[in-house]
C-alpha cells in the first residue's frame, strides 16, 4: 500500500501557511496543480497563495514535468526555481535539494497526482500535499489509466 500524503486540499490557495511551518522548501507541480495545461498565467487566488509563501521565507521551486522553457515562464514572475523533475524519479529533486543545502525533513511537495508527484515524494524521502486537479483534462495516459488507479488508491485510503 503507498503511504498516504501527510494531508489533502482542495487546491494549493487552500493550503494554509500554518500548515507548511515546519518546512523550509516548497516544491510545487505545475500541470492541473498551478495552471491547467498549457496556460501560462496564474489566478489572482494563486498569485497571492505564492507572494504570502515567498513573505513567509519558503524556498519554493516548481518541480514540473512539462518542459522547462513553459514552467520559466510561471518562475521568473515570482523569482522561484524550477527544474524538469521527471517525476517519479527521485534523482531532480534529491539534486536540487543537495544543491539548494535542504535536508529532507524540510522540503514539502505539493501536487494533483499520485502516480507522478506523490510517488517521487515517497521515492525522495519528502512529504507531499495532494491537492485535486483543476480540470478533468489530462494527458491521455493520464486519464485512463493513472485517474482510474487513483481512485482506487483514494478509496483503500478512505477505509
Amino acid at each position: 500500500m503507498i503511504s498516504k500524503p501527510i494531508f489533502f486540499s482542495q487546491n494549493v490557495e487552500s493550503i494554509k501557511l500554518e500548515q507548511l511551518k515546519k518546512y523550509k522548501a516548497v516544491l510545487i507541480d505545475v500541470d492541473n496543480t498551478l495552471t491547467k495545461h498549457h496556460e501560462k498565467k496564474l489566478t489572482k487566488e494563486k498569485k497571492h497563495w505564492i507572494k504570502n509563501l515567498t513573505k513567509s521565507g519558503k524556498r519554493i521551486a516548481l518541480a514540473s514535468n512539462t518542459s522547462k522553457s513553459r514552467a520559466k515562464n510561471l518562475s521568473i514572475k515570482f523569482d522561484m526555481d524550477v527544474f524538469v523533475a521527471y517525476k517519479p524519479f527521485p534523482f531532480a529533486i534529491k539534486n536540487w535539494m543537495i544543491e539548494n543545502g535542504f535536508k529532507k525533513d524540510e522540503v514539502v511537495m505539493i501536487g494533483d497526482q499520485i502516480f507522478t508527484d506523490h510517488l517521487a515524494a515517497i521515492f525522495a524521502n519528502i512529504d507531499s500535499v495532494l491537492v485535486k486537479p483543476i480540470t478533468n483534462r489530462d494527458f491521455i495516459v493520464t486519464r485512463l489509466i493513472s485517474r482510474r488507479l487513483e481512485k482506487i488508491i483514494y478509496n483503500l485510503w478512505s477505509k
